[in-house]
């Protein structure tokens, strides 16, 4: 468990206490470990920080940004990619990019794609365009950009894919050629 201690001078610092259960001959005895966390603590405050300060340049971005693990599960969601889902970021995390977000129709050829970034058979920042469907059953044509996060071994952990909503665009030029 995690407390607050007080040194002599009155002020407070964070522990953690272990306990254990310790019998002998003469009797139960417990055994208790004190660990002062103060340093633990202030890097866990900075590394909650510099998370805050990434994810706020992350929703501010004009575009949608998503993590896919190797299990094809949304790790990282910013703002933008919420409001093209039209759904809030709890209901994002966690599931399925593919059965969740990209249409029957082109979910097949999705993931054979994902499989060969994270495979290392198709070259990172490569640009395709495939449609996802929200919440709403609104089909989006995106442009994505995609590159690989990996371990300090070089394996490869996720994708991070950046994605421009393009339906607009791509209809007019349809307009024109026609």
């Amino acid at each position: 468990m995690e407390l607050y201690a007080q040194r002599k001078n009155g002020s407070e610092f964070p522990v953690e206490i272990s306990l254990s259960n310790f019998a002998s001959q003469e009797g139960a005895f417990v055994i208790a470990f004190i660990i002062d966390i103060t340093q633990r603590k202030k890097s866990e405050e900075l590394i909650r920080k510099e998370k805050e300060i990434a994810q706020m340049y992350l929703d501010i971005a004009p575009v949608l940004f998503v993590v896919i693990d190797r299990d094809e599960k949304v790790m990282l969601i910013n703002q933008n990619g919420c409001r093209m889902l039209a759904c809030q970021e709890n209901e994002i995390l966690n599931k399925n990019w593919f059965d969740s977000f990209v249409p029957d129709n082109e979910r097949k050829n999705s993931r054979e794609l994902f499989r060969n970034l994270i495979d290392g058979k198709l070259g990172a920042m490569t640009t395709v365009e495939n449609e996802i469907i929200n919440t709403k059953n609104e089909r989006k044509l995106i442009s994505w950009k995609n590159t690989i996060i990996r371990d300090e071994k070089g394996n490869a952990l996720a994708t991070l894919s950046a994605g421009e909503d393009i339906t607009e665009s791509k209809r007019q030029k349809n307009m024109i050629d026609k």
